[in-house]
């Protein structure tokens, strides 16, 4: 899988259409397409901006898909130890999408977590700052 396409599949995971990757970062939509598309090379400093876009980090990109799929290249061919016989796993591609989309829920929900731990922790600091103002 080309860079272009691990982008593409990010993308889609976050539900951002390619008119709105392609404004935040200041290029057509045709321009943006190609990217995908693997027609135009990514640069370093590309990779960084539409990786902030989708909230991760470039090695992100670049590894997306490649340690799930490690992992069912070492599944293929297991053994079922009670029967004995081979295990035939189901549509692979789907299990990684579905696995890829799970990590990304999960990210979100730890940043969520963090943002509304800083809210509280801000909201606690101007309470005090208020206590002490009236002391």
């Amino acid at each position: 899988m080309h860079t272009g396409e691990k982008i593409r599949k990010l993308r889609e995971l976050k539900d951002m259409k390619q008119d709105i990757m392609a404004d935040r970062l200041g290029i057509s939509r045709p321009a943006y397409s190609d990217i995908e598309r693997g027609k135009t090379q990514v640069s370093n400093a590309r990779l960084k901006q539409i990786a902030d876009i989708l909230e991760v980090k470039p090695e992100d990109i670049l590894s997306f898909g490649e340690k799930v799929a490690n992992f069912f290249e070492q599944c293929n061919g297991a053994v079922d130890i009670n029967t004995g016989q081979q295990i035939n796993h189901f549509d692979q591609r789907e299990l990684q999408y579905q696995l890829e989309k799970a990590q990304l829920e999960m990210d979100k929900l730890r940043l969520e977590a963090e943002k509304y731990k800083a809210e509280r922790d801000k909201a606690e600091l101007e309470a005090q700052l208020l206590r002490n103002r009236a002391a």
